[in-house]
């Protein structure tokens, strides 16, 4: 007919229906006749982000990152040097030929309370979380123009293209721990971690599988797990990491991927892990910083 056809439908990106901003989300239009003949339209695309803003955006080479009301030249420094700092990372994971990848930056607590996931109650109310990967759509939000945030961010996603097979079990210390080795600083991890070591409150290394829900318990574990994987590294080199990632992503559970990387049981490798965090607290005299405050944010 010569007459128009209208239509229109909504996509829920709330709670399970989560969709991560900048998400290129694919659409098309198929007709049907009373014959049942099906005529297909050509295909769209619409990038998903908060209409509220004028986007920007800047391709640093690995990854493009979009953003609003910053300086440009501020941004693209940032990002930059945010690549640079990429390079062992994708030596690490033996990653190449990748899709860019995407960051997403929010500015202020409000716009990120809109825009990333909810992960509880408590985590919203302490701002917990500074940063979410999701490696399903190569896209990560961080909250603010942080290097640190971008490089932990990053290293997830290109941990996820690294560790791909679906047999693949990953234990959460390991990919948290690694996101957190490549970055520039150690954020107070060690106080974290020797503080807890004295009060008994480490974790045990077959009990760190998952993240726990207390944002007091949630620090320890980002802590313990930075110095564990920042011990492997040092203590062995990056190329056994490298081995166990592999086995790993074979489908080996990680006590048996251990064995096959470093010759040791998951038992003596942590044993050999506490052993060095007494010996250095026997050198070291170590400053209670006391209680964190729920405005402190870690970097998930």
């Amino acid at each position: 007919t010569s007459g128009g056809v209208s239509a229109e439908f909504v996509i829920s990106t709330a709670s399970s229906g989560f969709i991560p901003s900048g998400v290129d989300i694919e659409y098309y239009y198929a007709f049907q006749d009373s014959d049942g003949q099906t005529v297909e339209s050509e295909r769209f695309t619409i990038e998903y982000l908060d209409p509220r803003y004028n986007w920007q955006r800047y391709d640093a080479g690995t990854f493009e990152i979009l953003w609003h009301d910053r300086p440009r030249p501020l941004v693209e420094g940032v990002a930059d040097e945010v690549n640079q700092h990429l390079l062992p990372v994708l030596s690490m994971f033996g990653v190449e030929g990748l899709d860019k990848m995407k960051a997403v930056i929010t500015n202020g607590s409000r716009e990120s309370g809109r825009t990333f996931p909810r992960v509880s109650q408590t985590a919203s109310d302490g701002q917990l979380y500074s940063g979410f990967a999701f490696g399903e759509y190569d896209v990560f939000l961080l909250a603010g123009l942080g290097v640190d945030g971008m490089i932990h961010e990053m290293t997830h996603l290109f941990f996820d293209e690294a560790i791909n097979s679906p047999r693949a079990k990953v234990p959460a210390w390991v990919n948290e721990g690694l996101a957190m080795y490549f970055e520039r600083g150690t954020g107070g991890r060690e106080s974290i971690v020797s503080n807890a070591a004295r009060s008994g409150s480490l974790f045990r290394l077959d009990s760190m599988g998952a993240v726990p829900g207390r944002p007091s318990d949630v620090r320890i574990f980002y802590a313990q797990s930075w110095s564990l994987v920042t011990f492997m590294i040092e203590t062995f080199g990056t190329e056994r990491m490298s081995a166990m990632l592999t086995a790993l992503n074979n489908g080996q559970p990680i006590e048996q991927a251990i064995q096959t990387a470093y010759g040791l049981t998951s038992l003596q490798l942590e044993s050999g892990w506490r052993t060095q965090l007494r010996t250095a607290a026997s050198f070291t005299q170590v400053i209670d910083p006391g209680s964190f405050g729920t405005s402190v944010i870690i970097t998930g």
